[in-house]
């Protein structure tokens, strides 16, 4: 299946679950590239979710997008959907849960939507956006959605130290976790990979990529996420933007 379509889908399949059934703590971290600039800044959209403790509540969910040069990955939230706001008499409800899959959708269909018609950001950031010179959706001719070898990757920038993955919300790679890794978009200097560590889940689904480190106290212990879904940004090549970032 053309992990495309399927990510979307399969990203907040368990968030419908998560209200009749514990399980594994689980983290959700989505990028998805819409516009490059003369510069090769990348602008992209951004979604997050997490459930610590794998328990019975609807995680919120954080929407937004980043800009992504200088080994520097610079945030801007734009809405953070939460069934908290939605409760009625401090219950949840069907009406509750119906009233935030509603915004969910329509923040998703945001998330998907291409640069050149997502007027909402542009509205809300447009000092930011206008510093950065986006001006159109333009990142298709970037798109690759192949499997790699890590090995390969080691073997050209020297060594694990060196092969620095960043993803939203500050995570970091602590951890190679396979062999194979999902590059889907490479614009040169930087590119965007998705990984996988679900060791710690129910199913047969298998690792990707790298191991991101998430803080996840329990009792002033971080015990970290046991299954993750991370889309990350790699610098290949480190550019001096001082004006930019």
């Amino acid at each position: 299946m053309n992990r495309k379509i399927y990510l979307p889908i399969f990203l907040f399949f368990y968030s419908a679950l998560s209200i009749f059934a514990t399980g594994s703590s689980t983290l959700y971290s989505d990028i998805r590239p819409i516009s490059i600039n003369d510069r090769a800044v990348i602008l992209c959209h951004t979604r997050f979710s997490k459930n610590p403790s794998g328990g019975l509540f609807v995680p919120d969910v954080e929407y937004g997008f980043c800009i992504s040069a200088n080994d520097t990955i610079l945030q801007f939230m734009t809405k953070v959907v939460s069934i908290d706001n939605l409760i009625e008499y401090s219950q949840l409800n069907d009406k509750a849960y119906q009233k935030f899959e509603q915004e969910r959708k329509i923040m998703d269909s945001i998330y998907e939507t291409d640069f050149s018609i997502s007027e909402t950001y542009r509205k809300e950031y447009q000092l930011q956006l206008k510093q950065f010179g986006f001006n159109k959706s333009n990142v298709q001719l970037f798109y690759k959605e192949d499997t790699l070898f890590v090995k390969d990757y080691l073997k050209q920038f020297g060594n694990k130290k060196t092969f620095i993955q960043k993803s939203s919300n500050n995570g970091v790679a602590d951890e190679i976790v396979s062999a194979k890794i999902i590059r889907t978009y490479d614009f040169g200097d930087i590119i965007i990979f998705y990984n996988q560590e679900v060791g710690g889940c129910d199913g047969s689904e298998y690792d990707i990529g790298a191991y991101f480190k998430y803080e996840n106290k329990i009792s002033d212990y971080d015990v970290g996420y046991d299954c993750q879904h991370v889309n990350d940004v790699y610098f290949k090549k480190i550019t001096n933007y001082n004006s930019i970032i």
